[in-house]
């Protein structure tokens, strides 16, 4: 039985009517309710699915899913399409860092300023990581072509990930994306700064060097005003 003969089997039906029920009959991307469809995430059990190989998606949504890479900018949905497009991405196992610096790579010419906004220890992502490294060599050696990063990435999933933007021209239009995304990278980079500094905090004594208290107290406010006002620029 092929794939298409499958999906009108009563066993099939009955699958994808508990998995609208499980999802209360809405897009588990966007919540619209209306022309809803049933997505295999993979075909590992095909006719025994499990509840974590399908998913419920809008018309739209599933268009996207079935895309190499959710497209951005130039649909006018503004921020909501970014928002779904990251979900997604993160339902495709791409982390939001990641996700990020592809569509930095597809407009290289603006890696210049990123990295003077983003080090690699703000990334916690072990793909980001490895993709920042690529972007960095290419622009240390004066690189900074889509073929020199293909050719520094020894990650092959990376590469198709990276070839599949560049040919879908999925992040045309990825200004604001881009922005939001490395405000999010700087936040969490804050707060975990922020978290160890009042554990330090938190672990003096009366018998600790007032001179690292001292620093550590100015870290604090540093921390909290950074964290400020990028809070600030969100709302």
């Amino acid at each position: 039985m092929d794939y298409q003969e499958y999906l009108q089997t009563d066993h099939w039906k009955q699958v994808r009517k508990r998995a609208r029920k499980r999802a209360g009959n809405h897009c588990q991307i966007c919540g619209n309710r209306s022309k809803l469809e049933t997505h295999h995430n993979n075909y590992d059990n095909l006719g025994h699915e499990k509840n974590s190989d399908v998913i419920v998606l809008c018309d739209s949504c599933h268009m996207l899913f079935h895309g190499k890479l959710p497209e951005i900018g130039g649909n006018g949905h503004g921020f909501a399409n970014d928002w779904k497009s990251y979900k997604i991405a993160n339902l495709m196992g791409i982390s939001s860092e990641l996700y990020v610096l592809l569509a930095v790579a597809c407009n290289y010419e603006i890696f210049s300023e990123i990295r003077k906004k983003i080090c690699l220890d703000d990334l916690e992502d072990r793909r980001a990581r490895k993709f920042f490294v690529a972007l960095e060599e290419c622009y240390r050696q004066g690189e900074m072509t889509e073929e020199a990063l293909l050719g520094r990435l020894e990650d092959e999933e990376l590469r198709e990930l990276l070839l599949g933007s560049i040919t879908s021209n999925t992040f045309k239009n990825a200004g604001r994306l881009i922005s939001e995304g490395l405000r999010e990278i700087i936040r969490r980079s804050l707060e975990k700064l922020r978290r160890a500094n009042i554990s330090a905090l938190v672990r003096s004594n009366k018998d600790s060097d007032p001179k690292e208290l001292k620093q550590l107290l100015v870290d604090k406010i540093y921390l909290d005003k950074e964290l400020q006002k990028l809070r600030g620029m969100t709302t």
